[in-house]
């Protein structure tokens, strides 16, 4: 799939973030938008997942019927609710069918097993965004946009995240766009810095 970015550009009133933007997204692949806080990092993803509308230019997809899925910095799941009916909600409110082997399988990989029937409430900061990337991945999505996944977690939940989502490039095109150069440096993926409402091929090592 591709998704092409013309001329794209974004403003809040007077206030320009994103400024005629020319790029094209080609999957499957990894994509890895560096930038600073602020830089207009989380309007691009927005804007990708049709959350937003662009101020002018165009954003075009190869398929429109493409399903995204979306990794919140914040993961918005309910305190009251399960890790298990977190993960299952999506698919409720969509009327499909819950595949609870593949829900045994990442539970497994993300270490969460055993916690599938905890509330999210008494859930570690790690522990729910592993559930927040399982739900993502639960809608089985055809490209996937991931906003600073790893930003808030410790070390190993963040080692397990970018393990399964440089994985799923091989599948699928995923962004992620992240300040943690350390991290996600050495990947086999395209790499990109957002800095002026721009974006420019990135020098970073890989």
């Amino acid at each position: 799939m591709e998704i092409v970015l013309a001329n794209l550009s974004k403003s809040y009133g007077a206030h320009s973030v994103l400024n005629h933007i020319n790029y094209t997204f080609r999957g499957p692949g990894l994509y890895i938008v560096f930038g600073h806080s602020g830089c207009g990092k989380t309007t691009l993803l927005n804007l990708l997942a049709g959350i937003e509308k662009v101020s002018t230019g165009t954003l075009d997809y190869t398929k429109n019927n493409d399903k995204c899925g979306f990794v919140f910095q914040h993961h918005y799941l309910l305190g009251d609710l399960t890790c298990r009916e977190n993960i299952e909600l999506p698919l409720a409110i969509r009327k499909e069918k819950v595949d609870k082997k593949t829900i045994e399988v990442e539970a497994e990989y993300f270490q969460v097993a055993s916690i599938l029937q905890r509330k999210i409430k008494h859930c570690s900061g790690g522990e729910a965004q592993r559930v927040n990337i399982m739900r993502t991945l639960g809608l089985n999505p055809d490209f996937i946009l991931a906003d600073e996944p790893t930003g808030s977690v410790d070390f190993v939940s963040a080692q397990l995240i970018k393990k399964r989502l440089v994985e799923l490039s091989n599948k699928k095109l995923i962004i992620i766009v992240t300040h943690d150069r350390k991290l996600f440096s050495n990947l086999t993926a395209t790499y990109l810095t957002l800095t002026d409402g721009t974006l420019l091929d990135d020098e970073v090592e890989n």
